[in-house]
């Protein structure tokens, strides 16, 4: 899944005469072409997230919805109907204004299966997308996205989905340029041909090397966009990128976990939370861990903290598998909820299953798929269970297509995935993550989980909707343990300290 974590405008801090008028970062990987329905990595998730708005965004503190394209909407009383008015005042960059039909042919645009995007399915809450997605509905116009007028959308959806807003905000959902897309074809994203409507515009394109942003000045708020360039340089080796940071050749780079640096002032460094959690899973079709006690003691008998700290990450130990930063999960939403590490309570759950001290357990195997560190953080955890409670286990690997092959069967009796945010909703983590990966659970099913996440998809009070999600949660990873979360990711950046990142 990608993660639809971003950055948002540069503004500088006006006590300052090192303004730039070039900002240079470091990218670390190539990112796909800029196309809001195509997008499958953070950093065309950025590109995308500088050249077109959304109707709605997220606060980038506490993913709250704000107005963006939208500057207001109505929601019907069942929570079925959305009715956005949109701002008169947002320009594409040939001078075309954005229109509701934009943003209606974006959407259909994400749905169209000859798109091939792979998160067309966050839409698929909006009346007969999924039909029309797989072809059984070909008339568009039967998709439950209307424009009324130049300047008033209507979304219409299956059934009630307080969720929307926030799949709305994500890149699936952005307005789209018809005219230019049907001029060009696949060559609109390409520098000179690409039209867009935010702060910045497309310039330049090098492969592995570079992609340049220069300022929108028909973009409508453009007086606060402070920077006239942004270069984004293609630096994978970080100690390299690091090295430009600290000759003064980029203003913002991204750390390895495990660096220490002595930097000039404390304003230079900051650790932000990613909305993505790394985790393990129960087959709870497969012995031992059909029996939730022993899930709950696995749970309890991993030592977090210590398997971070071993590893020299600067990631946060996980006791919830959604992660801060989602909208459902604040300061107080996992306060009591989860296993954390506790050596006796888990010897006395293998013991009350009836394994006292390990004894009885069949032969246990832990996969995981091949590289970025996996085997690493397995062999920690082995270890944790094995000091904990007396229980060896045996790690397996495959190469990653092999592996979801064959965790997709439910076969591996504990495996383990990541999961990146779609859309900063805890409906992403505890329905369309779990309910997708129900076959590697072992077909588990829970019918209050259920009646809770069906609860929280018709619930518009934010306060009651998150209420329902700890409860969802609680099942999740403690009550049924089906869920092992290790730890949320964060990103470790260094920012030259007359750079202002909001």
């Amino acid at each position: 899944a990608a993660a639809v974590e971003h950055f948002s405008l540069f503004t500088l801090m006006a006590a300052t005469d090192q303004l730039p008028i070039r900002l240079d970062m470091n990218m670390q990987f190539m990112p796909g072409e800029p196309v809001p329905a195509l997008v499958s990595d953070l950093q065309t998730a950025d590109l995308v997230e500088q050249l077109f708005l959304g109707l709605v965004d997220e606060d980038d503190e506490t993913a709250a919805i704000q107005p963006e394209l939208a500057s207001s909407w109505d929601i019907s009383t069942d929570a079925a109907v959305y009715t956005f008015t949109l701002r008169s005042d947002v320009y594409w960059t040939d001078g075309n204004p954005v229109t509701a039909d934009d943003v209606r042919y974006g959407i259909l645009r994400s749905l169209d299966p000859e798109t091939g995007s792979s998160l067309a399915f966050q839409l698929f809450p909006i009346e007969n997308a999924e039909d029309y997605h797989h072809g059984i509905v070909t008339d568009p116009g039967l998709v439950g996205v209307q424009a009324l007028n130049p300047t008033t959308l209507r979304v219409s959806l299956e059934g009630p989905a307080a969720h929307i807003l926030h799949i709305l905000a994500s890149s699936v959902a952005r307005p789209m340029p018809q005219w230019a897309i049907d001029a060009y074809g696949e060559a609109w994203t390409e520098p000179g041909n690409m039209v867009s409507n935010g702060p910045f515009s497309f310039a330049e394109s090098l492969p592995d090397d570079l992609v340049i942003l220069v300022k929108n000045p028909g973009y409508y708020d453009a007086s606060s966009v402070q920077i006239e360039e942004i270069y984004m340089w293609i630096v994978g080796d970080t100690s390299e990128a690091l090295g430009r940071y600290q000759a003064g050749r980029l203003e913002t780079t991204v750390l390895e976990d495990g660096v220490v640096l002595d930097l000039e002032s404390a304003q230079e460094f900051r650790s932000d939370p990613k909305s993505c959690t790394y985790s393990y899973g129960f087959s709870t079709s497969q012995p031992p861990f059909d029996d939730p006690l022993v899930r709950k003691a696995f749970g309890a008998a991993t030592n977090r903290v210590e398997l971070i700290n071993d590893l020299g990450y600067s990631e946060a130990p996980a006791v919830t598998f959604t992660p801060h930063g989602v909208f459902g999960h604040i300061d107080g939403y996992a306060e009591g909820v989860g296993l954390p590490y506790n050596a006796s309570q888990a010897q006395g759950w293998l013991s009350d299953a009836g394994y006292p001290g390990g004894a009885g357990l069949p032969p246990i195997s832990l996969w995981f798929n091949e590289g970025a560190g996996h085997e690493a953080i397995a062999e920690r955890a082995r270890e944790s269970w094995f000091n904990t409670l007396g229980v060896s286990v045996t790690l397996q690997s495959l190469p990653w297509p092999e592996y979801l092959d064959f965790t997709e069967t439910g076969g591996a009796q504990i495996w383990r995935l990541g999961w990146c945010a779609d859309y900063l909703e805890a409906q992403n983590f505890l329905s369309d993550n779990v309910y997708g990966n129900q076959n590697r659970l072992g077909g588990w099913s829970n019918g209050s989980y259920d009646s809770l996440i069906t609860q929280a998809a018709a619930e518009p009070d934010e306060v009651a909707r998150r209420e329902l999600y700890r409860q969802a949660e609680e099942i999740l990873v403690e009550s049924d343990a089906v869920y092992l979360p290790i730890y949320h990711f964060v990103t470790d950046r260094v920012t030259k300290p007359y750079l202002d990142r909001t």
